[in-house]
């Protein structure tokens, strides 16, 4: 959520750039000027997505919103700023609530940047639930027996391929559907205007999804966090762009986590504080290693 690296978005090489100031590498002059021209010609106005069907009624809304708040969303990267990152911690705390214990929650916001950062994490569920597909319909006896002995594994899947599947996977994700059944999640934004909240979007989640997600893995998956369904036990590190010329396939090398844990695990909070990196790391202010590009 905070600097995903989505291969097939839109915004994937305008994220690199962000990954450049979280991490403090030096930024070149032909780096401003590949930024500069990737902002100009943002997809965000157009109404169709890239295979060129029309995008989602509910996707559109949430660009609207967003696309005000990138430049805003650069200053955080750069300066650290604590409201864009409280604001990570609270949707993430929200999201975790809703799909864990599967509650319709209604989020309120005055600003547009929970928006903005919601419609990344879909970008990056869509992601991975297309990699995590690919890849387990190619793990044979031979690669399940590399893996299960902590030796990795590598795939090269069709980029053509891997881009239909995770945009039809991202429409589903982003159809406004409030009178769907299944666990609810509604986002209502501030009319500054009209004095009011507007009617937001709904977002629907299936008792399945809500359990895939509530355990979803990246780069913020703590190690107390159950991990042993729907592939979430596979570290995946993928390369975009290819290194050859004339390929077009995406390289992904899979190993098994660290530790692959069959439900969550309850730990004292001084246990936790003590022994998770995440939380060591939010709390000394390294957060450039919460960005997903390597």
């Amino acid at each position: 959520m905070y600097n995903p690296a989505n291969v097939g978005s839109s915004d994937f090489l305008e994220q690199a750039y962000h990954s450049k100031i979280i991490r403090n590498l030096q930024i070149s002059e032909d780096d401003k000027k590949l930024y500069d021209k990737i902002r100009r010609e943002s997809p965000r106005s157009n109404p169709r997505d890239p295979s060129g069907k029309p995008k989602p009624e509910g996707y559109r809304k949430l660009e609207e919103i967003g696309a005000s708040t990138s430049k805003k969303a650069k200053r955080a990267f750069r300066d650290k700023h604590p409201s864009y990152l409280n604001d990570i911690r609270s949707l993430s705390l929200i999201l975790y609530y809703a799909l864990k214990y599967k509650e319709n929650v209604v989020y309120y916001t005055a600003d547009g940047d929970p928006v903005t950062l919601f419609l990344t994490w879909l970008d990056s569920v869509a992601m991975r639930m297309t990699l995590n597909t690919l890849v387990l319909k190619e793990l044979g006896r031979r690669e399940k027996a590399l893996l299960k002995d902590n030796r990795k594994v590598e795939f090269r899947f069709d980029y053509e391929v891997f881009q239909k599947m995770k945009i039809g996977l991202f429409k589903d994700l982003c159809a406004d559907k409030p009178n769907s059944t299944g666990l609810h999640f509604r986002i209502r934004l501030w009319e500054r205007k009209r004095g009011r909240y507007g009617e937001g979007i709904t977002f629907v989640f299936s008792a399945k999804l809500a359990d895939y997600l509530s355990n979803f893995p990246g780069s913020l998956w703590c190690h107390f966090t159950e991990n042993a369904s729907y592939g979430n036990w596979l570290d995946l590190h993928y390369f975009w762009p290819p290194s050859e010329p004339n390929d077009s396939r995406i390289r992904v090398q899979v190993s098994k986590k660290r530790s692959v844990n069959p439900s969550s695990i309850v730990v004292p909070a001084d246990a936790h504080n003590r022994d998770c990196s995440l939380r060591l790391q939010d709390h000394n202010g390294q957060i450039a290693t919460w960005s997903q590009f390597a």
